[in-house]
């Protein structure tokens, strides 16, 4: 087959080679894999924050359940710092004072 060239070699497009044709495969599949990448990282990361939120919740219903609990305590341990300061000023004016 015969090439009519009226354009003296400007006009004739170029070959595609095996090198060009990869070229153009890892230029189009670069793209194509980092979006495919940040899809999955960004699913991923989806995931994650519903286990989380899922563990503060149980955590939070854990913290409510005791809440009164550690009231009383603190409550408590106020009322034995009391008692410890009555008995301790007690014991000291035991040897300044002459019981009746």
């Amino acid at each position: 087959m015969h090439t009519i060239d009226l354009l003296r070699g400007r006009g004739v497009p170029a070959k595609t080679t095996i090198g060009s044709a990869a070229m153009v495969m890892v230029i189009v599949m670069v793209p194509i894999l980092a979006a495919a990448a940040m899809v999955d990282r960004y699913l991923q990361n989806k995931t994650d924050i519903e286990i989380k939120k899922q563990a503060i919740s149980i955590e939070q219903a854990t913290i409510d359940k005791f809440a009164d609990a550690v009231k009383d305590k603190e409550s408590l341990q106020k009322q034995q710092e009391a008692v410890r300061g009555k008995l301790t000023e007690v014991s000291s004016c035991l040897g300044n004072f002459i019981q009746w």
